[in-house]
């Protein structure tokens, strides 16, 4: 796990205070529409998590197909 996170907008719900303690390993937490443009691309949310240090939480599966496009990200998702 990173130290930061970016959270897309379809989980907006997780940054919600009554939510934090879902995500409270994290030191930072960024929100796409917040922190980031809220039209970016998904490759545009990978050069923002790779240069903060970032894990990204979405809810679209189609999102980490484009991060994998970029060849410093390697997928280490483990199954649950």
């Amino acid at each position: 796990m990173l130290k930061n996170v970016l959270i897309d907008k379809q989980v907006s719900w997780l940054a919600k205070k009554e939510n934090k303690e879902l995500i409270k390993d994290f030191d930072k937490i960024y929100e796409v529409g917040k922190d980031l443009n809220q039209t970016s691309f998904d490759e545009n949310c990978a050069s923002f998590c790779m240069d903060r240090d970032c894990d990204f939480l979405t809810a679209d599966p189609k999102a980490y197909t484009h991060f994998f496009k970029i060849k410093k990200i390697k997928n280490e998702c483990k199954p649950i």
